[in-house]
This record gives structure tokens, C-alpha cells and sequence, in this order.
């Protein structure tokens, strides 16, 4: 990810953040984890883009056969998860704005906890309701804020935005509760919550 790709993404956080507290009766604990959520979720597409032609053609190649697996199987086993179509970012983008969005995106994290259970109660749900409270287009607006961010954007960055080290901004104006600390690293997700069992990897 380029410098200027990087503050890009610094200025659509600042968007997102300026947009919520002019246009929303939202607290800030209030907005930050489903805004976090959607941010994974991109990067989660991107990291899942990036193995997807390998899953697919692994799935053709052991289809019939004795060594048959279901495409969730071999997603998870290749890139940590698996996002079904309704699940990915573009699907959700692409979404019209009649759509219940917000319902959308708590059934897309719903479904990637389904096939990942160690995700559990992790991902926000139920809080892109409480976003439309005063604006119903909100989450739809803010599935446009993170559209840009990069392919190549590593899970590194990911983790540096949880943690508060990556753009000044993050931290700021988006704090990620226990329950988002979540971070893709080399195609995993590493549940980094503090429970007193230190780094753990969903492999």
C-alpha cells in the first residue's frame, strides 16, 4: 500500500467519522466497532480474492472423488475463512439503497462466523441496525467509504488500525472494543482479544 493509498484511507476514516457525528445521534463506542467490521470485512475479501482462484480450482480438481471437499473446507483451510457470495464486499456494495443494508451485513457476518465458529459473537451484527437509526443510507455510505481501499493492503495494516498505530485518525476517532480485536496476518485471522491466553491463530 502506497503512502498516497494510505491517506486515503486516513481521509475516508476522517469522512466517516465527520459524517457520523454531523448526521447521526450516535455515540462514538456506538459506531466504531461496525465501522471496523466493514474494514475487515474488505480486507477480508481482498485476502480471500487473492486465494480464490487457487480454492476453486482446487475444488474442481477433488469434485467426485473420494477426496471430495466442500468449497468452505478448502477456503478455510487456504486463506483462514470462507465468504460466501453474500458475504463479499462488492455483493454488499452493489446492494440498491432499498435494501435493508443493514440486515445484509449482520447476515454476511452472521455467515462468516457459521463457517469459521471460533468467530463466534466476534463480528458486529446487530449494531449496522443501530446505524440507521436517524440515517438509513448510513451503512450503505459507509460500504462506499472503504471500497477503495487497495487489493495489495496487507493484514498488517489491519492490525496497525485496530491496535491505534496506523492512521493518526484511528485512533482518534475509532476505538475497537475487545470483541473487533481481530487481525488478518499472512492470510489468518488471529484473535488477539486480552483473555489472558495471548496470541491465538485460527488456522
Amino acid at each position: 500500500m502506497t503512502k498516497d493509498e494510505l491517506k486515503q484511507l486516513e481521509d475516508d476514516l476522517w469522512h466517516a467519522a465527520d459524517n457520523l457525528r454531523a448526521n447521526s445521534d450516535l455515540k462514538a463506542s456506538e459506531y466504531s466497532t461496525p465501522v471496523l467490521g466493514l474494514i475487515f470485512l474488505k480486507f477480508a475479501d481482498n485476502n480471500y480474492r487473492r486465494h480464490e482462484a487457487e480454492i476453486i480450482a482446487e475444488y474442481q480438481k477433488l469434485k467426485g472423488t473420494r477426496r471430495e471437499k466442500r468449497l468452505s473446507e478448502i477456503a478455510i483451510e487456504r486463506c483462514g475463512f470462507y465468504l460466501p457470495d453474500h458475504a463479499r464486499y462488492d455483493y454488499l456494495l452493489n446492494l440498491p439503497e432499498e435494501k435493508n443494508i443493514a440486515k445484509e451485513l449482520k447476515e454476511a457476518m452472521r455467515s462468516i462466523e457459521e463457517y469459521k465458529p471460533e468467530l463466534e459473537g466476534v463480528l458486529p451484527k446487530d449494531e449496522y441496525a443501530r446505524l440507521t437509526r436517524t440515517d438509513k443510507t448510513i451503512p450503505n455510505q459507509l460500504l462506499k467509504n472503504f471500497a477503495n481501499i487497495p487489493s495489495d493492503a496487507s493484514g498488517d495494516l489491519f492490525g496497525q488500525i485496530l491496535r491505534g498505530t496506523g492512521p493518526e485518525v484511528v485512533a482518534q476517532s475509532f476505538t475497537a472494543d475487545d470483541e473487533m480485536q481481530l487481525v488478518l496476518s499472512d492470510g489468518r485471522i488471529l484473535d488477539t482479544r486480552k483473555r489472558g491466553r495471548g496470541n491465538r491463530q485460527f488456522d
